[in-house]
This record gives structure tokens, C-alpha cells and sequence, in this order.
């Protein structure tokens, strides 16, 4: 069946789009052998200091001493990968939070420098940790694109998200934005709208407050929450709702759009320069590292334990970290590629040789012409200003989807818990 098939898509329409799309199977799965062609690293830190209410994402208390030994071990993961003869073009680092630990965090980017010499180091961080020492100790250690977690620039909002006593008030946060954007080549502010309780006057004013500190990089995400952590939020911030969040991205493109050009349905960039906000669109394949980590290879999605030291031991033991996976059909593989594609605002006019995903893809591509949501641009389809929202709505709902699988995990590990308990009783 054509992904597209149902346009014009409604929210409720694309909600359900990939809900059962995506399921990993519980099984032992094997790491395919490295391609010959380079790929996207993701390392994986899942250290906090402090649990944000939204968030939905592999994440655990910091602890000193199981980071450090969690840090040593995914530095042995990066040598056997290295070893197996995997290729690197970029290095992205999320969490979690992936500077808790600055000295360790240096320790394992010099390696990957050493290792494989990528042409982007990346790392994510959060504001308090925006200050001249590990500003200048991660630009010593390679990292020319810099990401840091702000959400919401409202003070009541990050009271609700919990952030504001770990991570500060719009006060603290908006002179250590300015401090930051000057150390790297790029420098990205991540937030988030459509969140329960976010006013249209709160969301401009927030975008106001980024036009005016000249933020290089603006990725502006939409709230991607499971339905368990809805539930949640709901005790919190209050009721999640799709409506308005059309209205809210709009506005959003009307405030920031003279000033940034879009590199991706949510991605706002000061420069002409076709920069993206998420290593998976610019990328085939990519390796997930660490704890928690989600790998993409030969239409092959992977997932590595969610357990923190069994992660370790694992690791230090030489075996499978792997636990869990999905392979693609042909037609999955098609539909995600074309999501990628669409996300990042152009697609590309080159039909697949394969007769039968031809026709899927012709039927896509009429569709998507029929709806006036892409248009030809020389030797691709481009996005239409309309069809913008269509591409974020799509891949909210992939991040979704993919949200929910971490759930999964984290049931599987606490099923696995439950067993283990009753069976020392």
C-alpha cells in the first residue's frame, strides 16, 4: 500500500500511520558486518541530572561512578567497532544528558578523532553547562556542532518540565545562549512547542528572545509524546492536543522566516547552508552505540540493551549488545526513505529499478503532486510551503513510534527485574 495513499492526510490520519508500523521483535539479533561506505556513529550517554516530565528517551539519574564505568565501556565499544572494520563520517553524541562527565566525555572524542577522523562532531548538552571551561574544553576536542536543550524559554513551563531548579530560569539561560554561539561552527538551541499549557503569546515570545540573541541553528520540534507519557503529562503540564499545533507552526514560520532559512520541516537555520538538525536524514545508515542505542543498517533497525550494566559487562566480555531488532520490507525501507526525504524538504526525482517499488513510489509522488505539497525544482520535488506541516506531522509521528518502542524496552528490562526478584525470593 502507497504511504500516501490516503491524502490529503488529516492529524488523526497520520497519528495512525505508524503506530503499527514499527515493532521490535525481542529476539538475539547479530550486528551486520561493516559496509564498505561510511556511516552516521551515535553514542549514547543515558545520564540525567535531573528527569524532565516530557521526555521519553533512555535516560537514568546520574551516578558518578556508573558513568565513568559506563563511559569506559562505550570507549571499548568504539574500538570494536573500529576494529570490525566500520567507516565514520560523523559523530553525534545525545542523551541523556552527554556532559555530566566533561573529562570523559573529551576522553571518548579524542578517540573517535583518533579512530576515524569524521568531518562533524556533535554533542548534545544542557544550559547550566553552557560555561567558558567546557565550552573550550569540547572545542579542543573536535566538536564543531553543539546542541543544547533549552524547550521553552517560559519560566512556568519549566517548572512544569522540571528544569527549572536543574537547569535554570529564561534569565540564567539566555546569556549563556549568547556565550555558546560564539565557540562553534554551529550552534543549534533545541525547543519545543505545542506544549500543554504554551500560549501563543508564550511560543512568540520565546522566538522573539532567539531572533534577538541571533541563534545560529533553531531546531523547533513539535511535543512527540507516547500515549503512556500523555497520561503523564497530563498530571503535570496538563492535556495534550494536536489542535493548534498546526496554527502554532505556522506562527512559528511567520516569526523566524525572514531571518532563517528552513533545512528542515522543523529545523531553522540563520545561514543559507543546507544544515540539519538530525544526523538520520543525512545519513543511510547509522550506528547506534551505548545503552539504549537505535542502529539503522541494511534496512535493518537495532536496538542495543536498555540495561546500563549489563550494557557494561556485556561490552567488556566481547559479546552481542544487541536485543532486540526489526528488518524493513523493500516497501518499509521505500516509505521511510521518502519520510527522510520529505523531512529534509526535497525528494528525489530518480524512480527505484525495482518494478513494483516503482509503482509504489509513482503513487507517492502523484499523491504528494495531487495534494500540492511537493512541486518540481530542476532534478528533484521540493516541498511546498504547504505540504511543511505534512512532513512534520509525519515524522512527529515516526519519533513517536520510535518513542513507544523505547517503552517496550524499558517494560522488557522491567519484566526481566520482576523475574530476577522472584526468583531470589
Amino acid at each position: 500500500m502507497s504511504l500516501f495513499s490516503d491524502l490529503p492526510l488529516t492529524s488523526a490520519a497520520v497519528r495512525r500511520l505508524f503506530r503499527h508500523q514499527l515493532h521490535l521483535q525481542p529476539i538475539r539479533p547479530t550486528l551486520p558486518h561493516a559496509l564498505k561506505s561510511k556511516v552516521a556513529l551515535y553514542l549514547h550517554i543515558p545520564f540525567c541530572e535531573s528527569l524532565c516530565t516530557y521526555c521519553t528517551f533512555h535516560r537514568v539519574l546520574f551516578s558518578e561512578p556508573l558513568a565513568r564505568a559506563y563511559f569506559a565501556a562505550l570507549r571499548e565499544d568504539i574500538r570494536q567497532a573500529h576494529a570490525a572494520g566500520w567507516q565514520v563520517s560523523e559523530v553525534y553524541i545525545g542523551g541523556g544528558t552527554p556532559t555530566v562527565l566533561v573529562d570523559e566525555l573529551c576522553t571518548t572524542l579524542t578517540l573517535c578523532q583518533t579512530l576515524f577522523a569524521p568531518k562533524v562532531m556533535s554533542v548534545e548538552t544542557n544550559p547550566n553547562h553552557l560555561v567558558p571551561a567546557t565550552l573550550t574544553a569540547l572545542r579542543a576536542a573536535g566538536v564543531n556542532r553543539l546542541s543544547v536543550g533549552v524547550q521553552s524559554l517560559d519560566n512556568t513551563l519549566l517548572r512544569a518540565m522540571n528544569r527549572f531548579e536543574a537547569y535554570g530560569s529564561a534569565e540564567d539561560i539566555l546569556p549563556r545562549l549568547a556565550l555558546a554561539n560564539a565557540y562553534f561552527d554551529t550552534f543549534n538551541v533545541d525547543m519545543i512547542f505545542n506544549l500543554p499549557g504554551q500560549s501563543v503569546a508564550s511560543l512568540q515570545q520565546d522566538a522573539l528572545a532567539l531572533l534577538e540573541a541571533d541563534i545560529k541553528q533553531i531546531s523547533w520540534y513539535p511535543l512527540m509524546p507516547t500515549r503512556q507519557k500523555t497520561s503523564l503529562l497530563r498530571e503535570s503540564m496538563g492535556a495534550y492536543q494536536l489542535k493548534g499545533e498546526h496554527k502554532k507552526y505556522q506562527q512559528l514560520c511567520r516569526v523566524l522566516g525572514h531571518r532563517y532559512t528552513l533545512s528542515s520541516a522543523w529545523c531553522f537555520n540563520r545561514n543559507t547552508v543546507n544544515a540539519h538538525d538530525e544526523y538520520v536524514t543525512q545519513n543511510e545508515h547509522y550506528l547506534g552505540l551505548g545503552s539504549g542505542a537505535f542502529s539503522y543498517v541494511n534496512h535493518q533497525l537495532l536496538v542495543n540493551d536498555f540495561n546500563i550494566e549489563r550494557y557494561i559487562e556485556t561490552v567488556q566480555a566481547g559479546g552481542n549488545r544487541l536485543v532486540a531488532g526489526q528488518h524493513f520490507t523493500p516497501a518499509q525501507a521505500l516509505s521511510y526513505r521518502m519520510l527522510l526525504q520529505l523531512f529534509s524538504l526535497q525528494v528525489a526525482a530518480v524512480a527505484p529499478v525495482d518494478r513494483r517499488l516503482r509503482k509504489l513510489w509513482s503513487a507517492d509522488i502523484a499523491a504528494l503532486k495531487t495534494a500540492r505539497m511537493i512541486q518540481v525544482a530542476d532534478d528533484a520535488y521540493v516541498v511546498t510551503e504547504q505540504g511543511r506541516y505534512l512532513a512534520l506531522a509525519l515524522m512527529r509521528e515516526f519519533y513517536v513510534a520510535v518513542n513507544t518502542l523505547r517503552e517496550q524496552m524499558r517494560e522488557l528490562q522491567a519484566s526481566e527485574q520482576r523475574i530476577l526478584l522472584q526468583e531470589v525470593e
